[in-house]
C-alpha cells in the first residue's frame, strides 16, 4: 500500500518547506467515520498476515483501468532489507509510477510503514506513520491514522492571493475474510482492510470547507504471504475521472516459503569460505553430484585437466545460497562412479594413479565436504571368493549407506563364457562386509545399482537364448544376501541406443527404476519410462506387453536423468514450457518452467495420476540438474557460472 506514491501523484505537488499544521476542527474530525464495534478475532498476531522477511521478494502484476479501458499489465518486484537494525521495504516500479521505499516495521504487535506525504503542494515534506495491520486482527477493527489541518499550503483555490487550509484525514478498518483467484497461485483466503484518504481544501475567502477527495485503498493480506492484492482507487491529476490499480501476487519467495516464480541467484561463494572466497562456482556442466545432506544441499563439481582433476565441494543452504566451499586437488580423474552422497557426507570411488587396474578407491567425505586422510583400496581380484578368475573392466555399479559401500562389477565366466555379476559390501576401510552374491544369468555391463530401505537393488541386461537381452532386477538383504529375482521385459534389442539414460529413484517403500526415451522394445515412442517396485519388491507393470506401455503419460522426454529428481515416494520431473505468464488476462506467451510430480503408490507409475505446476522464471533458462528438497526443488544452470533457482512445490501437494 503505496498511499504516498498514489497520493502525490493524484493531488500534485511542488517544492518548498515543512507545512504549518494545527490540531484538526471539529469539521476534519468529521471526515472519520464513528468506529463499529469489533468483531470476530481473524489472526491472533498482524505479523502472520505480514511476514517481514528480510531477503524475500514478491511480484505483483499491475493494471489500471480509467473509465472501462484497461492499460498493458506491468510488474513491481517487493523486498524488504535490513540495514542499522531498520527494515526498508522497496519496490521496483509502485503504482507503475517507478522505484519507492519506506520504512517498515513490527511495533508492539502492530505492522507500521513510514512514507512521506505532500498535501501541501509545497514539496515532499510530511512525515506519516501509517499502521497497516494491529494485533489481535479483528473484524471491523477501526483506526485512526491521521486527523489533521495543515494552514500553510502553497493552495489557493479561490484566487484571492492568500492561502488556503487542508483538512486531511486517513483511517483504516478491517472488513472481513475473504476468497481470491491469484493468476499463478491456487485460490487463498485472505484477510481484507480498507484504507481511505480523505483530503478537502477550505479557502481563505469563505472558510468554508469544499468537496472531500478521496483516495481508496483495499488490501488482502494472506497468513504466511504477506500481501496477495491490493486495489486502489484515485482521481487522476486535477481531474475527477477515477483510475483504479489492482495488483496481484504472481508469485514469492520469502526463503521459507514460496510458490508461483522461480528465482535464479549466482552462486558466489562467501568471503568466510575455505576456498574460492568471493569466486563463482563453475558452470553446471561441471556438476557430478548433488543431493541433499542433513538440512543442506552438498554439491560436486568436477574440473579436469590432462591427468588430475579438482573436485570441488560446496555446501548450500535450501535456497540455494553457497555456505561454504572447499576444494580438493590433485586427485585422480578415472573416477569409477560419480560421488554417492548419503545422510552423513559422501563416498567417490576412484582409480588411483599408477595402480593395477582391478584396484578401485574409496574417498570419504563428511557433510562438510572434509576428505577423509585414509584412501583405502578394494581389489576387485583379491577380494573375490574366486580370485583366479579374471576381472572384466567395465563399469563398475557402486551404492552407500554411508556404513557399507555395496559394489557390482563383472567376472569374467570360465572358457570364454559370458561374465557373470558379483555384488558385495565392503565397509569404508575397504574390508569385505559379507560373502559375495553371485546374480543369476550371463551379463552385460549395463547395470545399476542402489540402496533401497535395507535393500540392495540391481538391475541389469542379459542375453535372451532367443534373441536380444532380457532385463532383469534383482533385490538382496544385505546381512542374509538373500533376495528376490525378477525379469522386467524380455526381447529387448541388443544395442538400444535410443535409451538415454535411466537409473533407480528409492522410494521409503520400494524403489522405481526410471528411464529416458524408451528403455525397452526398440519402438519410436519417446518420453519417460518409470517401473514401480513394490514393497515386496514386485514389479507393478501396467501391461504384459511392451515395457514402453510403462511410458507416464504428459512427460515429454528430457534427454537425462538429470532432469528428474526423487524424494520420499515422489518423483519429479521439469521442462521449459512456452505459455501465457498468466491465464486470465491476454498476454504474450513467454519461457514458464513446469515442474511435474508422480507419487509411487502399490499400482503402476503409468497409471497414476501426473500433478505439475508452471512457475514464471526471471530467467529465460533451463535448469540441467535438480535436488528435491520437502517443500521446494532446487535446480541448477548456467554456461559460465553456476546460478541456483529454487521451485516450490505448492502448498496443497506438500
Amino acid at each position: 500500500m503505496w498511499v504516498g506514491v498514489v497520493a502525490l501523484s493524484a493531488c500534485g505537488g511542488g517544492g518548498g518547506s515543512d507545512a504549518g499544521t494545527s490540531p484538526p476542527p471539529a469539521g476534519a474530525a468529521s471526515l472519520i467515520p464513528a468506529a463499529p464495534a469489533p468483531g470476530a478475532v481473524l489472526q491472533a498476531e498482524a505479523a502472520t498476515l505480514r511476514p517481514l522477511a528480510t531477503g524475500g521478494l514478491w511480484r505483483y502484476r499491475g493494471v489500471n483501468v480509467v473509465q472501462g479501458n484497461a492499460s498493458s499489465a506491468y510488474t513491481t518486484d517487493i523486498t524488504i532489507a535490513a540495514s542499522g537494525g531498520a527494515l526498508t521495504e522497496s519496490a521496483t516500479n509502485a503504482s507503475n509510477e517507478g522505484a519507492a521505499s519506506r520504512g517498515i516495521a513490527l511495533e508492539g504487535g502492530s505492522v507500521v510503514v513510514t512514507e512521506q506525504f505532500d498535501f501541501t503542494g509545497k514539496g515532499a515534506g510530511e512525515t506519516v506513520r501509517m499502521t497497516q495491520l494491529r494485533s489481535p486482527v479483528r473484524v471491523d477493527d477501526q483506526w485512526t491514522i491521521l486527523e489533521r489541518r495543515f494552514t500553510e499550503t502553497a493552495i489557493d483555490v479561490d484566487g484571492d492571493k492568500r492561502t488556503d487550509a487542508v483538512d486531511v484525514a486517513m483511517y483504516a478498518r478491517v472488513i472481513g475474510e475473504e476468497s481470491l483467484t491469484l493468476p499463478r497461485l491456487a485460490a487463498i483466503k485472505a484477510v481484507r482492510v480498507d484504507t481511505k484518504l480523505l483530503v478537502r481544501v477550505v479557502p481563505s475567502s469563505t472558510g468554508t470547507p469544499g468537496e472531500v477527495t478521496t483516495l481508496e485503498i483495499s488490501d488482502w493480506y494472506a497468513p504466511g504471504i504477506g500481501l496477495v492484492q491490493e486495489r486502489t482507487r484515485a482521481p487522476l491529476p486535477g481531474s475527477t475521472v477515477l483510475r483504479e490499480t489492482t495488483e496481484v501476487l504472481v508469485g514469492y519467495d520469502i526463503g521459507s516459503d514460496g510458490g508461483g516464480i522461480a528465482l535464479y541467484r549466482a552462486a558466489q561463494v562467501p568471503a568466510t569460505a575455505q576456498s574460492m572466497a568471493g569466486e563463482w562456482l563453475p558452470e553446471a556442466d561441471k556438476i557430478v553430484a548433488v543431493g541433499e545432506v542433513g538440512n543442506e544441499v552438498l554439491l560436486f563439481q568436477q574440473t579436469s585437466a590432462s591427468t588430475t582433476s579438482d573436485l570441488i565441494v560446496s555446501r548450500l543452504d535450501r535456497n540455494g545460497r553457497v555456505l561454504d566451499t572447499v576444494r580438493h586437488t590433485g586427485l585422480s580423474r578415472n573416477a569409477v562412479v560419480p560421488p554417492m552422497l548419503h545422510a552423513g557426507g559422501a563416498v567417490v570411488l576412484g582409480r588411483a594413479e599408477n595402480r593395477p587396474a582391478e584396484e578401485v578407491q574409496l574417498l570419504s567425505f563428511d557433510a562438510r565436504g572434509a576428505l577423509s586422510a585414509t584412501r583405502p583400496t578394494i581389489n576387485l581380484r583379491t577380494s573375490s571368493d574366486f580370485p583366479d578368475q579374471a576381472v572384466q573392466f567395465g563399469p563398475v555399479s557402486a551404492a552407500t549407506d554411508g556404513q557399507t559401500v555395496w559394489l557390482l562389477w563383472e567376472r569374467a565366466g570360465p572358457f570364454g563364457t559370458w561374465p557373470t555379476l558379483v555384488l558385495r559390501g565392503f565397509d569404508l576401510n575397504g574390508v569385505p562386509r559379507d560373502r559375495e552374491a553371485r546374480l543369476e544369468g550371463l551379463a552385460t555391463s549395463q547395470q545399476r545399482l542402489a540402496m533401497s530401505g535395507r535393500y540392495v537393488v540391481a538391475t541389469w541386461k542379459r542375453p535372451n537364448p532367443i534373441s536380444g537381452f532380457d532385463q532383469q532386477l534383482a533385490a538382496y538383504e544385505p546381512n542374509s544376501l538373500s533376495g528376490t529375482q525378477a525379469t522386467i521385459a524380455t526381447g529387448l534389442p541388443a544395442f538400444p541406443n535410443y535409451v538415454t539414460d535411466y537409473g533407480f529413484f528409492n522410494q521409503v517403500t520400494g524403489t522405481t527404476l526410471a528411464w529416458v526415451r524408451g528403455l525397452g522394445s526398440g519402438s519410436a515412442i519417446e518420453g519417460v519410462g518409470m517401473l514401480r517396485v513394490s514393497g515386496g519388491f514386485t514389479p507393478l507393470r501396467a501391461t504384459t506387453g511392451s515395457i514402453d506401455t510403462e511410458l507416464v503419460p504428459g512427460l515429454p522426454p528430457t534427454g537425462s536423468m538429470a532432469q528428474l529428481a526423487g524424494r520420499g515416494q515422489r518423483i519429479f520431473h521439469m521442462q521449459a514450457v512456452r505459455g501465457a505468464p498468466w491465464q486470465d488476462m491476454t498476454a504474450e506467451p513467454t519461457t514458464l518452467l513446469k515442474l511435474s510430480w508422480v507419487d509411487a503408490e502399490e499400482r503402476p507409475l503409468s497409471q497414476t495420476p501426473l500433478r505439475s505446476v508452471e512457475l514464471l522464471p526471471d530467467r529465460a533458462e533451463m535448469p540441467s540438474t535438480m535436488v528435491a528438497l520437502s517443500d521446494r526443488v532446487l535446480g541448477f544452470s548456467g554456461v559460465t557460472q553456476l546460478r541456483t533457482t529454487v521451485m516450490w512445490v505448492p502448498k496443497e501437494a506438500r
